[in-house]
This record gives structure tokens, C-alpha cells and sequence, in this order.
């Protein structure tokens, strides 16, 4: 599984670098500057953060704006930091991050101990309402 990922991402990273100028394009900087040129590298991975969604400054708020517009006041979301509540991790057995768990009742009904997308979110918490 480990080489097909790896055979797929360098597929994919040969046609994403076809349209990218190298290195001997740009002019070489002067010594005394301390600006390097660009490599084709660094182009793609610029052109790649300007594209990817920035999840930890506004994910956490649309998708909470989302639960809420759905649920209303049916629905009470609490994030909690682990590395200052330890004893809450240990209790829930909290193993990988990041872990939704849904309570009802005082009961654990679901739990992913990994990325959810507020569409999985909300039909996991429809399931149990």
C-alpha cells in the first residue's frame, strides 16, 4: 500500500511540475544579497498553499456556523485542549488527533479519532438525534 501511495505522488508531482520554469531561468542573486532564487519546488508548494483552505483559522468556525444553523440549540459543540486536560483524554481514551466524540445522555454514542468534514459531522449526529 506504502509503494502504491508513493508510485501515486510521484505521478501526480511529475504533471504538476510540467508547467513550472526551472532554476536557470531566473537570474542568479549577488552574493551580498540574501534572497535565493526559486527552484521549481518551491513554486509548487507556494502555488499549493495559496490554495489549500487555511483549516485551523476559520474550518473549526464554518463548521460550527454549519452545525448550528442545522441544529440549532439541539447541538452543543466544546473543544477541548488534552495537553491541559489530560485526565479527560485518559478517560476517553483519546489516541490520535484529531477525535470528535458525540455524548447523549452522559453515553459516548460515535467517535472518529480522525478529520471529520462537517457533511460526515452532520449525518453522524442527524443518525443519533
Amino acid at each position: 500500500m506504502k509503494r502504491i501511495l508513493a508510485l501515486l505522488v510521484f505521478i501526480i508531482s511529475f504533471f504538476c511540475f510540467k508547467d513550472v520554469n526551472c532554476v536557470k531561468d531566473f537570474p542568479l542573486p549577488s552574493i551580498e544579497s540574501p534572497l535565493t532564487a526559486l527552484n521549481k519546488y518551491d513554486k509548487f508548494y507556494l502555488r499549493m498553499y495559496n490554495k489549500m483552505p487555511r483549516l485551523e483559522q476559520s474550518g473549526t468556525d464554518y463548521i460550527n456556523d454549519k452545525l448550528e444553523k442545522n441544529f440549532g440549540k439541539k447541538v452543543h459543540i466544546i473543544r477541548i485542549d488534552i495537553d491541559n486536560n489530560e485526565e479527560i483524554a485518559k478517560k476517553n481514551f483519546i489516541k490520535a488527533l484529531p477525535t470528535t466524540i458525540i455524548i447523549k445522555n452522559k453515553i459516548v454514542i460515535a467517535k472518529n479519532e480522525h478529520y471529520v468534514t462537517s457533511n460526515e459531522l452532520t449525518s453522524t449526529i442527524r443518525k443519533h438525534l
